[in-house]
């Protein structure tokens, strides 16, 4: 296993921003759900499985009381998802978002603690239960700091090492979004990395021009992608259960 990691930018415009949030609406679905379901669903697709996991992080201070302490205190939750390709879009968005609120209202239980419970076979080679990531980061807009206080911008600094094999942010900004993508080096390239984030975004579009539309219509994954897929080993692939990290 290696956490050496890459990233891939790419927008969202606001025109299209704007159909999202009124999908969403339609739903009763927030802009998180709607972009989180979006993105689950075109995971599912590229890797072919119908269940999967996909962690969000979430701030703990409010959990604990201490909303006045600086610090990132920031607890992962791990979000399980039952992706039905022949169903659509809109009620698939609808079951995401209760998953979605029903986490954050648990999320005083700890990815430890869950991890305890579940007593998962461990692999070396790859992060427990948890390999994906998706967040919508607040809006932060640039300008100043004050009244007549210096000019401000807001950027983002790619990291360098990633611990989880493929981590979505979203950025919110006046244009619209930014889609900044963290991925592990050792495991894909710019190039593939890239037109999965064109996918997810051909997905918004085609579920904001139509919400009943399958999944499978909605995130037609490219022949290439598919050819590749069919070559994956079995995703009930047994693992060695003494496998251990000293």
């Amino acid at each position: 296993r290696t956490c050496a990691a890459e990233r891939v930018d790419l927008p969202i415009y606001a025109a299209l921003l704007a159909a999202v949030r009124q999908l969403g609406a339609r739903r009763g679905a927030s802009l998180f759900s709607t972009l989180y379901a979006t993105f689950a669903c075109v995971i599912a697709r590229l890797s072919g499985q119908s269940d999967l996991v996909v962690g969000v992080p979430s701030a703990g201070q409010g959990l604990a009381d201490v909303g006045g302490l600086v610090g990132h205190c920031v607890r992962l939750l791990p979000i399980r998802n039952a992706i039905d390709p022949q169903r659509p879009f809109g009620e698939q968005l609808e079951s995401v978002s209760r998953e979605v609120m029903d986490a954050f209202a648990h999320g005083e239980c700890s990815y430890g603690t869950v991890l305890r419970e579940l007593r998962l076979p461990r692999d070396p080679s790859r992060p427990p239960l948890v390999s994906v990531l998706f967040n919508l980061d607040s809006a932060i807009r640039d300008g100043t700091l004050g009244p007549g206080g210096p000019a401000m911008s807001v950027a983002t600094v790619a990291r360098r090492f990633e611990i989880f094999e493929l981590f979505l942010n979203v950025t919110q900004r006046d244009a619209g979004l930014l889609r900044e993508c963290q991925y592990n080096a050792a495991l894909f390239d710019r190039a593939t990395v890239a037109r999965w984030l064109r996918l997810f975004r051909e997905a918004l579009v085609r579920a904001v021009r139509d919400p009943e539309v399958t999944v499978s219509r909605m995130v037609e994954a490219p022949d290439e992608a598919r050819a590749r897929i069919a070559g994956f080993p079995a995703p009930h692939a047994a693992y060695a259960r003494t496998a251990r990290v000293d």
